[in-house]
């Protein structure tokens, strides 16, 4: 979905704003993409602020003024209650983002189209912004507010995002912007400052209403309000003293702190919420002070969860792992400890089976609350000797995260998010993903990671019927068109992994299976064909298929992690013997049930799709793309696969052999059991 498909609105809580507020508006109205709706609450204004965006309303529809009352509250709180106002008033209508602007900016004409096609590009982002300067100096120092950090003064909320965190929360000493971004990345949303644009902040902040001598006091007792940690607190206070006002600053930042402790002033944020962002400090604190060792700055008091571990707290950070390149060719023993994620999934189970029957004594496998656990639990009843543990737990839980790799020397990451959403397969393939990853650089026990991920994120548009499609053809360069949520995520999963293994020298392996079949998967592979109108339309033809039997895909995906010297390879899994989508379809009818099917020439439902492409963009989306060119060409284009690499360079085999293991596919079909 690209920027111009996005369709937001703005809201504004505007208080004797008649220095700037006109700038502001300007600065919207000259935007190249416009909001559909822009609501500019005016917070009981006594000077012309309300002349002014009326003025303005006049002359564009799409700009609306509400007055609230005169009030005896604090500003902050009442600025809350302003956009609860325009809430209510913008959520009748149809848009995808809602973006919340201070009176007093200004930015350039592309400023909300950049924002946007950001939104666009990543599924899982769920508020975006920039950095902003006031007298053209830049306030913040990143290194204390870091990328993830969103100012207040443009706040770009995915719509989806801004309902699930509830938006504003009222908070007397301010503060609720910050809360609103922070609630996001607890609940497993990005949140990103971008360095590429800039707004321009017209009034200091704190100047509205304060001395400048007191806004560091006030500042330092909303820290305490907020629920930061008094480490986090003193360091900060400890920089500011090197900043204007000199010393004076950081003191009094440090004493408003303290004052709000002494008075333990009530907290207006849940504890949840405390928690969370006292973890991100600290994770922030060690990269801040590489040299501090973990007993200096302590973990966290483990909280009650679902995984009996202590936890510790993590945050997106460029930590870098200065793991000896020697550490990443290490053998390593069997008494290490082996993580599995999505370890009772499908493939998971199996890969825990290889491990176990490789003679591997420790073992954690980690699944989500809901899953079914009771094929590993019989597993692991074959194997009393080995130290197993099964956790529940979720990736997108940073603690959780915290939990399950501590300690790990090798993980199998096996999770992953399916299904028609974008924003549900983004974050919790891509999501969970950066967090375990996060997790291992703050552990820096990891000598690899395998990434399990798919196939399908090769595109073969550009390849001849017949070519052969192995690791060395090209990624899927055109995702918008392919429109497939899973592939998008899946390939975005395997981006992050290749910039952690570049960036921080993480020693990664990616796996991608082709299409995994066995016990357990009660369906036929969507590469023989489909049923969505209503009857069986065969389109494989005589093509081969890319199978692999679980078992044998659960053996390379082992393999990737234990044989040394293959960092930063990629490895396509594809068994031996491969059967034709015909012979498939035929032996499926004569050992498994027999039903009705159409043959449909690959070139008559290429031209299907071509013409399906066509009415969703005249349509702008009424019907989705959902039958494309390029996923038709990927699933249903003739080719030849290759599993060689496989055989060279971590000398796989399939252990089961195609014969057999249709045999036990047909079987498991047929009556629900498996002949393994």
């Amino acid at each position: 979905m690209s920027s111009h498909h996005l369709k937001y609105v703005l809201m504004t809580a505007a208080r004797n704003e008649e220095a700037f507020l006109e700038q502001t508006i300007r600065s919207v109205v000259a935007q190249k993409a416009l909001p559909a709706k822009w609501i500019v609450v005016s917070d009981g204004s006594t000077d012309q602020t309300d002349e002014i965006v009326g003025k303005y309303a006049a002359q564009h529809d799409w700009i609306q003024l509400l007055r609230a009352p005169e009030h005896g509250q604090h500003e902050f709180a009442a600025k809350v209650d302003c956009l609860r106002a325009a809430w209510e008033k913008l959520r009748p209508l149809q848009f995808d983002s809602i973006g919340n602007l201070d009176a007093d900016i200004t930015f350039e004409a592309d400023y909300m189209s950049f924002l946007l096609e950001k939104l666009a590009g990543e599924p899982g982002l769920g508020v975006v912004g920039t950095r902003f300067t006031e007298n053209a100096r830049q306030v913040y120092d990143y290194k204390f507010m870091n990328e993830e950090h969103v100012s207040g003064g443009v706040q770009i909320f995915r719509r989806a995002c801004f309902e699930e965190v509830g938006g504003y929360i009222p908070m007397r000493s301010g503060g609720e912007d910050w809360a609103a971004v922070t609630s996001a990345r607890m609940k497993g949303w990005r949140t990103r400052s971008y360095a590429e644009k800039l707004f321009v902040h017209h009034r200091p902040m704190g100047s509205n209403s304060q001395e400048r001598w007191s806004v560091h006091w006030r500042r330092g007792e909303r820290d305490y309000l907020t629920g930061g940690h008094p480490l986090w607190q003193l360091s900060r206070s400890a920089y500011q003293t090197s900043k204007k006002p000199y010393i004076v600053g950081g003191l009094f930042l440090l004493f408003g702190f303290a004052w709000a402790f002494l008075r333990r002033m009530e907290r207006p944020v849940p504890e949840e919420l405390m928690h969370f962002h006292r973890s991100e400090q600290m994770a922030r604190l060690r990269r801040l002070l590489p040299l501090a060792s973990k007993r200096v700055l302590p973990d966290l008091p483990q909280r009650s969860t679902s995984i009996p571990l202590g936890c510790r707290g993590l945050e997106s950070t460029s930590q870098t792992v200065r793991t000896e390149e020697a550490n990443f060719s290490a053998t390593m023993a069997a008494s290490d400890w082996a993580l599995v994620t999505g370890a009772g999934g499908f493939i998971g189970v199996k890969v825990v089976e290889s491990l176990l029957k490789r003679g591997w004594k420790k073992i954690r496998c980690l699944v989500r609350p809901s899953s079914d656990t009771a094929s590993l639990k019989l597993l692991l009843e074959q194997y009393p000797a080995a130290q197993v543990q099964i956790i529940s737990g979720n990736l997108l839980s940073r603690e959780h995260c915290a939990a399950a790799t501590r300690d790990a020397r090798i993980v199998f990451h096996l999770v992953t998010g399916r299904g028609k959403s974008f924003p549900g397969c983004y974050q919790n393939s891509v999501v969970t993903t950066r967090n375990l990853l996060d997790a291992l650089v703050a552990e820096r026990a990891v000598v690899r990671l395998v990434n399990v991920s798919t196939f399908a994120v090769h595109s073969n548009m550009n390849l001849k019927p017949g070519g052969m499609l192995d690791e060395s053809c090209e990624i899927e360069p055109n995702l918008e068109e392919r429109y497939d949520a899973y592939v998008y995520a899946k390939l975005k999963q395997d981006e992050l992994v290749a910039d952690y293994h570049r960036q921080h020298g993480l020693p990664c392996v990616t796996v991608r299976p082709g299409i995994v079949f066995g016990r357990g998967k009660k369906t036929i592979p969507g590469a023989v064909g489909i049923d969505t109108f209503g009857f069986f339309l065969h389109l494989g033809g005589g093509n081969r298929l890319p199978l692999t039997y679980v078992d044998n895909c659960a053996d390379a995906i082992v393999l990737a992690g234990l044989v040394k010297g293959v960092e930063g390879q990629i490895f396509n899994v594809v068994d031996d013997d491969l059967p034709t989508s015909r012979s498939f379809l035929r032996q499926y009818k004569q050992e498994v049930r027999n039903f009705r099917s159409v043959a449909v020439p690959y070139s008559m439902f290429y031209l299907f799709c071509h013409l399906w492409e066509r009415y969703a963009k005249t349509s702008q989306g009424q019907l989705p793309p959902v039958f494309n060119r390029r996923a038709c060409a990927f699933m249903w284009k003739r080719h030849r696969f290759s599993n060689q690499k496989l055989k060279d360079k971590l000398g796989w085999k399939p252990a089961i052999p195609m014969a057999d293991a249709l045999q036990r596919y047909f079987a498991y079909q047929r009556h629900g059991v498996s002949l393994a």
